[in-house]
Order: C-alpha cells, then structure tokens, then sequence
C-alpha cells in the first residue's frame, strides 16, 4: 500500500552463472509484532520517518486492509493463504498478516524476506546468509543526509568469498545506507529491500525533513521544481520536462508494467525507441507513495535513487502518474541528448 522504490540506471549487465530459482516468500512476524495494531487502528498510510520511528526500515510494504461482507467472518487460515498467495503472485521475499476482529483484517507483502539490516549501536549487522540464499548480488550504498555525497560501501559481486560484512557507522556522516538485492531473474532489476538512517539525533532528522521536503506541496509541479532545486544546488544543470519523446516513453513504461519493480526487456524497448529521437535512455526510477513529497523523501534519501536523480549527462526528465487505489505510482525517467557518433551499445 505504500513506500515503494526501486532505481535502475541503465548500464552493462554483469556476467554470473546462478541460474534463475524461485524461493518461498517467508512470513514477517517482526512486522506484525510492531505494525500489526497500528494497522487495525487506521488506514491512514505512514511516512517514511513515521516508520522509521517504530524502528521499521523495509521498503516496499504493500498493505491491504480486509473488510467482510455483511453476516461473513474472517477465517484466519484463508486470511494466511490469501497473504501467501499474494507474496507468490508479486515475487515478494515476506509475508504478514492480522485478523483485527471477525469482519477486518490486514494482509502485506513486501520484498525482503527477512529483517535483513540491524543497527546495534555503532555497528551494522547485516544477515549475509539471508541475501545469499536470495540475490545474485547485493550491494551496500550510503548517502549524506543534507548534502549530494553518495558512495558504495560494499558489493557481493567483488567479494564473492566475504561471508561476514563489518560497517562501522561511527566512520561515516548523518545519512542513510540503503541495501539492493539483485535477483536471480535477470530480467528484472535491482530492489532496494531496506532504507536505515545512521548517525541522526531524532530532533536534527526531523528538522532535516522539514526543512528538505516539507515546501513540497500536493501539486506535482512542486516536485519539479524541487528535482531542478536540488540539481542546480549540486551543480548540475535543471532538467526539461517537456520532451514528448521522452513523455511517451514515460507512459509506455508505466502502463506496460504498473508494479515498482523495473523490467529490463521493456526497458529495452524504451531505449531503441528514444534512440530513434536523438534521445540517451539514462534510466528510470519507480515510487508509489501518497503525496509529492513523500517522492522526495523516497527518490533523495535512497542513495540509487540519488545517483540517477543526479546524473551528471541528464538533460530531459519525464514522469506518468498512474493511480493505484489510494496511492500513485510514479515513474520518473531520465535522458540526455545523444551523442554525434550514437555509441550506446551497451546491454541492459
């Protein structure tokens, strides 16, 4: 039901030799200790530094609230088989669920299939087994806070031996680590399972906040401006978001695979097609969230997500809201004038 983001930039696919498997969502009775109440209670989707305040950093939590029909009840076993049943349906690692009373309920599914990240003081526990069993890689990414500063920490790819992961946090500044799965389906693109803010005293994370995101109003124009604000604060040109090449591309994506998860064969297909219109696909990022702020919050805060809203080369951006019951998902593309000599052939 809401906080979902994913970040693909579009770059040359790494070789491995996994092959593709498909691994049985598990249930996530860590979320149900802590949300499982305050989902009974209200429908009200949370904000980002809502959940993170209850100490809950996954992302991707698609929640359904469940309301029998007059003189029906609730079966508890059908309430179980219906949130597994959606988790296989979506490709979704977890799985929760909640019986409030007989006649409402609550089902979720979301990408990781487990708590994946513990902050224990100044140290970051990371579950290696869990993301191995899960993902062809993953990576570790971290992001400051108030400025553009974003950097890798760690990559699975590049230290296939490493079975134990130490971060320090006390070695970086205020920010946020965001952790991406890479799955064994090589169609489909990274997902970004978790999001944890380091290093932030509460009072100064949500004066950061205010002061970051909260300008943005309920009109998406104000996203706009707040992108090219953003762009222009780092140096880096604003954006034109009156490209129809590049408008079209954006409701292709969006009405051909209406899910936060990015599907490299269409975006395949979006880059010959904007190749054709002098146009560099540069890449996409995906986010279905309440309002245009919480877009922010999703697009700067996630260190991936970052790194495209800042590309350098980024001369065009386009985005298609399409309505999802009560939230919007919003894709976001962007692209740059293509080279004299055309030389994109790299694969996705």
């Amino acid at each position: 039901m809401w906080l979902f983001a994913t970040s693909e930039l579009l770059v040359a696919a790494s070789p491995n030799h996994h092959t593709n498997k498909k691994i049985a969502p598990q249930f996530r009775g860590d979320l149900v200790s802590v949300l499982g109440e305050r989902l009974c209670q209200s429908r009200q989707p949370l904000q980002l530094d809502q959940l993170w305040a209850m100490g809950v950093y996954d992302l991707h939590l698609n929640i359904q609230h469940i309301r029998a029909k007059k003189d029906f009840t609730i079966s508890l076993r059908q309430l179980a088989k219906a949130a597994y049943r959606q988790a296989l349906k979506h490709d979704a690692g977890g799985f929760a669920y909640q019986q409030c009373n007989a006649n409402n309920a609550w089902i979720m599914h979301l990408a990781s299939p487990s708590k994946t990240l513990k902050l224990n003081h100044s140290k970051l526990e990371i579950d290696t087994a869990n993301l191995n069993r899960n993902c062809r890689f993953f990576r570790l990414d971290f992001a400051h806070f108030l400025t553009p500063k974003s950097k890798l920490l760690f990559h699975s790819k590049n230290y296939q031996a490493a079975k134990h992961i130490d971060i320090n946090t006390k070695l970086l500044d205020g920010g946020t680590i965001g952790l991406s799965c890479y799955p064994f389906d090589e169609k489909k693109g990274p997902v970004e399972w978790t999001m944890i803010p380091i290093n932030n005293h509460k009072e100064k994370l949500y004066k950061s906040f205010e002061a970051l995101f909260s300008p943005i109003s309920n009109d998406i124009r104000d996203f706009k401006l707040w992108l090219n604000e953003t762009r222009v604060l780092a140096g880096l040109p604003k954006l034109s978001f009156k490209n129809p090449h590049l408008e079209k591309a954006a409701k292709q994506l969006t009405i051909n695979h209406p899910k936060v998860t990015h599907y490299r064969p269409e975006l395949a297909k979006i880059k010959a097609y904007l190749s054709l219109k002098n146009l560099k696909f540069i890449g996409e990022n995906r986010v279905i969230a309440n309002t245009p702020s919480e877009f922010a919050r999703l697009f700067w805060l996630s260190p991936r997500h970052r790194s495209l809203l800042l590309a350098p080369s980024a001369r065009y951006a386009a985005f298609y809201p399409l309505k999802k019951g009560q939230q919007i998902l919003l894709v976001l593309i962007l692209a740059a004038e293509m080279p004299a000599h055309k030389n994109v052939s790299h694969s996705l």
